[in-house]
């Protein structure tokens, strides 16, 4: 968990919303275009994007844990 919050607080503040109104709101892409006002193809992007630098930030700092 402490990997995942210090992940979470280096992300782009735009990549941190998208994570959160997904995975802890539990919005659908949907929703979450209609929040945002932008396409449903563009938040599906910006999703993909924000777990794969989120997947990095926690391997980044596992690794610099060792």
């Amino acid at each position: 968990l402490q990997f995942l919050e210090k992940a979470l607080s280096e992300l782009k503040e735009e990549e941190r919303m998208i994570l959160q109104m997904f995975y802890y709101e539990e919005l659908n892409i949907k929703e979450i275009a209609e929040s945002l006002l932008i396409p449903e193809g563009t938040v599906k992007s910006r999703l993909f994007t924000a777990r794969n630098r989120l997947s990095a930030k926690i391997k980044e700092l596992m690794e610099a844990r060792r």
